[in-house]
């Protein structure tokens, strides 16, 4: 099957781009059929030869591998030129888009962002065009029912867990002395960031450690300055990681205790799924996807109350510092549970969530599609 896998970035620690690797990782390991695959995006950092860089919608019209491709994938989580080209591909090709969400705009300072996202709720408008929807999470496909943007299929697809996580043991982990806190994503308004500062300002007495980790290239410069500039003050109690390798997250998410994701919103929210399935504790907002990403195994805090998350960051750390290096129990959103009950649940979270589950559910909806006959089209289609 000749493939074009379409994004607007393809870049190391991006959830948009690890949805797309996911898609590669499953059509190379297909063991029933070998896939000529091509990777099209406007920006890119990966070594990868089949990948292409084109700048515009009129240049991946032009490419000989996309316009004879029997399947084109596209990823969709903000606008970039290269979605446009979705009219001319549904004419040749079996289409399919994952729908990694959109940020609210009003949850946005930058004007540029501000620009493309505007841009991006027209864009996804011409999601009613295509054969199927992946979604990251049945809220998002309960977001585009709201919206009334029909669709002939679709389907929830779980993003797996990330390869920072990947051979994670599901293990609770003591805290004899300091407990060790964690942030992973852009350091932007929206993943609150300067809520995250306020409660380790608050709890500026308990022994504890915030490591804050985000790329630069994706985050405010504003904000890098100043969590760098706070760490560099207090080094005993913020540190500042930016631009992790993949092991070097995996080793913080093994041995850190808690992550604490106080976002204003969540396409989707990668590093719960990487931290869970790493077996560590997790304390998010309760908006947009985090309560279905954690499924029950993080714990829930109404958004946006500063003063109720610092509450349950104390009494998490009261709890990990009271158990002396030994055994205790924590609540999250499912209830408490003892060890047994919580290796079986993080288990299970792993493998609903793993690059085998993934693969297996993309390969079987793309061949349903690709060697189905076509329909016509209904007349809402018809563009």
């Amino acid at each position: 099957m000749k493939v074009s896998l379409v994004s607007g970035l393809f870049v190391e620690r991006d959830a948009i781009s690890g949805s797309l690797a996911a898609k590669l990782r499953a059509l190379d390991g297909d063991r029933t059929e070998q896939h000529d695959v091509r990777i099209f995006a406007q920006g890119s950092d990966a070594s990868d030869a089949r990948v292409t860089v084109y700048g515009s919608p009129t240049d991946l019209a032009l490419d000989a591998h996309f316009r004879e491709s029997d399947l084109v994938s596209y990823e969709f989580g903000i606008a970039y030129e290269l979605f446009d080209t979705l009219h001319l591909a549904r004419q040749r090709a079996t289409t399919v888009v994952t729908y990694h969400n959109l940020t609210p705009v009003e949850l946005v300072d930058d004007p540029v962002t501000i620009r493309a996202l505007r841009r991006a709720h027209v864009q996804r408008e011409s999601l009613s065009l295509v054969d199927h929807v992946f979604n990251d999470s049945g809220s998002n496909a309960r977001q585009l029912q709201e919206l009334e943007i029909r669709t002939d299929s679709s389907s929830v697809l779980f993003l797996p867990a990330g390869p920072a996580a990947i051979g994670s043991p599901a293990e609770r982990r003591p805290a004899a002395s300091r407990v060790e806190l964690l942030f992973v994503g852009r350091l932007v308004r929206s993943k609150g960031v300067l809520d995250l500062l306020d409660v380790l300002d608050a709890l500026d007495g308990a022994d504890i450690r915030l490591t804050v980790v985000g790329p630069e290239a994706f985050s405010s410069a504003d904000l890098c300055s100043l969590v760098a500039s706070r760490a560099r003050s207090r080094p005993d109690r913020l540190r500042f990681l930016p631009d992790l390798a993949d092991d070097e997250l995996g080793h913080l998410y093994r041995s850190s205790h808690v992550l604490v994701m106080p976002s204003s919103h969540e396409g989707y929210g990668v590093p719960l799924v990487e931290a869970i399935a790493s077996g560590c504790h997790v304390i998010s907002y309760d908006n947009s996807n985090m309560p279905e990403t954690c499924a029950g195994l993080g714990q829930l805090v109404p958004s946006g109350d500063v003063e109720a998350l610092t509450a349950t960051v104390a009494d998490t750390v009261g709890t990990l510092l009271g158990a002396a290096g030994g055994p205790y129990t924590l609540p999250f959103a499912a209830g408490r549970f003892d060890d047994v009950e919580w290796r079986r649940r993080v288990r299970e979270f792993q493998r609903l969530r793993s690059d085998d589950r993934f693969a297996a559910t993309f390969l079987d909806t793309v061949y349903g599609l690709v060697e189905s006959e076509r329909s016509p089209r209904p007349d809402w289609r018809i563009s």
